[in-house]
């Protein structure tokens, strides 16, 4: 009779099935194309399903690996590593998230993989336990490499007599020579992980004052990015109770992109250089005190004999000549009694003028009354004959356990000074301080005077005399004078080396 057509739409259908061979096209090029092996075992380790991928890694295919057990591959000394892993997985506590062992490859070479496991046996699609890996060759030669290196610089320093440290860049202490522990007197474990900035390093400058960890070598070093070099360093060792010093350098070293990786510090011991430094200076130093001492006796042994010359001789001839103007003076007529008086005066003057520059050279009271009363005398006259406002004061000054020799010291430079005030000063008023304690005595003298810039002043002959004869007493000489506020100069002298 006819044809009957039923039809039905299923267009939805076809559109999820193309959907799914989508899906299922997109994740079998996502395997076949990743650079990682991805293979699915079951519990007893035997591989169901290996991605593409597998061949570019280790030269097997997919089906030659298919239906082996995945523990046939692995290294015999990883074989315990891989085995406790997969039993780890299959009791879902994984002690790693990845292993690192030897898997070998079908040219019969080995190659470093990392390993990482997924139980899936629970999953009925999967059933079974998803097994990732990747080349790790490249990387595990490389750390190879750099452990080596570093095992070879650990090797070359501890051969070195030259303390090495290696710092990070937060400059703390990461390697250490044997070298290097000895000189700073310290244990690896007291040294790993301190830093330069530590405030328990007791550091010293050469000249004494401290050095602070900032300014140590590797941290500057750190600052500027520059090499730091030769650097001198006195560094206290409690172990051993004493202090080293050391000649210390620092060498910054960079990455390819620029970045601080680490800092090498070489340490060098100088002390045995610095002790002989130090008494080559003192010898030194000796030598030119015993040059000042002698200059200064035969100064003093001149002065004498000028003085004893002058009061001996000299002013016994003119009293004698005195005398004889004095007889003169009594037979003359009246015209010549006025010539002779002058006469008579003018000899007077002149020996007194000869006794007081004997006195001067020659103190006889500095033996017999001590060197106050002998600094008083000389104020006396001076109050006298220049009309100072002097002030003497010292109250607190005992003067019976100084040595003669150094009063002899302390009367010059008050001598010196007074001089230099009446000669150069041009000033109305003098202050004078002598005092004394149990370790030092200090004498100090200032002047209201026009004073003088000691930047722009030439030393003179005797300000070099006061600074050599106190510095034979290890003495120590200051001065503080400004154009118009007069001059101060104060003495120190310590008591303690002259018992």
């Amino acid at each position: 009779i006819g044809m009957l057509v039923v039809g039905k739409d299923i267009t939805e259908r076809k559109a999820a099935e193309a959907r799914l061979q989508e899906s299922e096209l997109f994740y079998r090029t996502l395997i076949t194309y990743t650079r990682d092996g991805v293979l699915i075992v079951d519990d007893t380790g035997v591989i169901h399903f290996s991605s593409p991928s597998i061949e570019q890694i280790l030269g097997y295919t997919a089906e030659e690996v298919k239906g082996t057990n995945v523990m046939s591959y692995a290294h015999p000394e990883d074989y315990e590593t891989g085995r406790n892993a997969l039993r780890d997985e299959l009791n879902h506590n994984p002690r790693s998230r990845y292993i690192r062992v030897r898997v070998k490859k079908k040219s019969g070479d080995w190659c470093w993989c990392i390993l990482r496991g997924h139980n899936l046996l629970h999953n009925s699609i999967v059933n079974g336990i998803m097994v990732y890996f990747f080349d790790d060759t490249a990387r595990k030669q490389a750390e190879d490499a750099l452990r080596e290196s570093e095992n070879r610089f650990r090797q070359l320093i501890q051969d070195l007599n030259l303390g090495v440290l290696l710092q990070n860049e937060k400059a703390d202490i990461i390697i250490s020579n044997k070298a290097a522990l000895e000189l700073l007197g310290l244990d690896e474990q007291q040294l790993y992980g301190t830093s330069s900035y530590d405030p328990l390093w007791n550091v010293i400058h050469e000249n004494g004052e401290p050095f602070p960890g900032k300014d140590h070598p590797v941290p500057l070093a750190i600052r500027t990015g520059k090499p730091v070099r030769d650097v001198v360093m006195g560094v206290y060792r409690p172990k051993k109770n004493d202090r080293v010093w050391l000649l210390v350098s620092a060498e910054p070293r960079f990455g390819a992109e620029g970045q601080l990786l680490n800092i090498i510090s070489t340490y060098t011991d100088i002390t045995e250089q610095k002790d002989m430094a130090r008494e080559l200076i003192e010898h030194e130093i000796e030598k030119q005190k015993l040059i000042t001492q002698a200059t200064i006796d035969g100064q003093e042994k001149e002065r004498m004999e000028i003085g004893k010359e002058l009061h001996d001789n000299i002013s016994q001839h003119l009293t004698t000549t005195r005398l004889y103007v004095e007889v003169m003076r009594e037979k003359a007529d009246e015209a010549s009694q006025e010539m002779l008086s002058r006469i008579h005066k003018n000899i007077s003057d002149i020996i007194n003028e000869i006794r007081h520059l004997s006195q001067s050279l020659v103190p006889p009271t500095l033996g017999d009354i001590g060197l106050v009363e002998s600094m008083r005398d000389i104020c006396n006259s001076l109050k006298i004959m220049h009309r100072f406002e002097l002030e003497f004061a010292h109250r607190y000054f005992n003067e019976e356990n100084i040595p003669d020799n150094m009063k002899l010291m302390f009367f010059r430079i008050f001598q010196e000074q007074v001089n230099n005030i009446i000669r150069h000063a041009d000033a109305t008023e003098i202050r004078i301080l002598l005092e004394a304690d149990a370790e030092h005595i200090v004498m100090f003298i200032s002047d209201n005077g026009i004073g003088f810039d000691p930047d722009h002043h030439r030393k003179g002959q005797g300000l070099k005399n006061i600074v050599n004869r106190a510095t034979l007493f290890k003495g120590r000489v200051d001065i503080k004078t400004a154009p118009g506020k007069g001059c101060a100069l104060t003495v120190h002298v310590p008591l303690e080396h002259h018992d």
